[in-house]
């Protein structure tokens, strides 16, 4: 049962940013900004996370990876790890609507501290650290450890370069913003 609860939260976790993503498209938004980082380890940090993600949905489909059984307590604190990532990702992405992107906004759109950004500066990035915890915690195989945790360094990295360019951007405003808020939770 706790499988296809997984397998459905990864279906609409993937239907709606894919969507999300989609529609911003076609109303001619854009989809990708300047990179915070060098480009290649932007991309490595996209595609370990995005690796690690992966996996999670394979595990549920199957009763096992390999050797690798998983205890299904593991498998409902998953679960409820993924449940939370959705929640936060869905309200920062419709938070943002059109301006999200990945990488940094040439434009300047305003600093957002309203709704889910005032729990969190980073709400995207949280939710996806918790799916990807969920992932680590429903697959703890050494190759998903590594991805998720080179990942989760990466985006953190990614963090550090967009608070620095928010902080030039927006000066006292956004410093005051930044003393207000926790980067994370």
């Amino acid at each position: 049962m706790v499988r296809i609860l997984i397998l459905s939260e990864c279906l609409v976790f993937v239907t709606f940013i894919l969507s999300f993503n989609l529609m911003r498209q076609i109303r001619g938004g854009k989809l990708v900004g300047k990179c915070p980082i060098h480009p290649f380890y932007f991309a490595v940090g996209k595609l370990t996370m995005g690796t690690s993600f992966a996996v999670l949905p394979v595990q549920a489909a199957r009763d096992q990876l390999g050797d690798l059984l998983i205890p299904e307590a593991l498998q409902y604190i998953a679960a409820v790890l993924l449940s939370l990532g959705i929640a936060f990702a869905f309200s920062a992405f419709l938070h943002l609507r059109n301006e999200s992107r990945f990488g940094l906004s040439t434009e300047t759109n305003g600093l957002k501290t309203t709704g889910i950004y005032q729990i969190s500066r980073n709400p995207m990035y949280v939710g996806f650290y918790l799916a990807t915890l969920a992932s680590l915690v429903a697959v703890p195989h050494p190759v998903n450890i590594g991805c998720g945790l080179v990942g989760i360094y990466i985006h953190h990295r990614v963090i550090l370069a967009e608070e620095q360019f928010l902080a030039d951007q927006y000066g006292a405003s956004y410093d005051a913003y930044r003393h207000r808020v926790r980067r994370y939770l």
